[in-house]
């Protein structure tokens, strides 16, 4: 793990080619195989080189063998905003939060839907 967190470091300080050179180095020694935060942190450094579609399939590959849904829905969540289309690729995820929004419509309070927030009133 301190490779890993060594790994990201150097991506931040030195660029993403760096974090995945360190990367590679620590999977060299076979610590770091089926460990899902190398893969998402391998994503993040190739979404910082610029490959948007590849570091989007290795965020779904590590929400495959994550196993806490919480961090499963974060991994699928960065996947989708490094998508083509975004968020809309799964419309139906924001089902709950477009009601919370609908309820919450006479409140002051920002509604968010989709994951975008709406100022005001919502009008029926």
């Amino acid at each position: 793990m301190i490779a890993l967190n060594r790994a990201i470091a150097h991506g931040y300080a030195y660029g993403p080619v760096a974090g995945l050179d360190l990367l590679d180095a620590a999977r060299a020694g076979g610590g770091l195989d089926s460990n899902p935060l190398a893969l998402a942190v391998e994503a993040d450094l190739v979404a910082r080189q610029g490959d948007r579609s590849r570091a989007a399939g290795l965020f779904r590959q590590a929400a495959a063998t994550v196993g806490s849904a919480v961090e499963r829905r974060a991994l699928l969540d960065r996947a989708d905003e490094l998508s083509p289309y975004g968020r809309m690729r799964h419309p139906g995820r924001g089902s709950a939060a477009l009601s919370s929004a609908v309820s919450s419509a006479g409140s002051r309070q920002p509604a968010v839907t989709l994951g975008y927030p709406v100022r005001g009133r919502i009008r029926h």
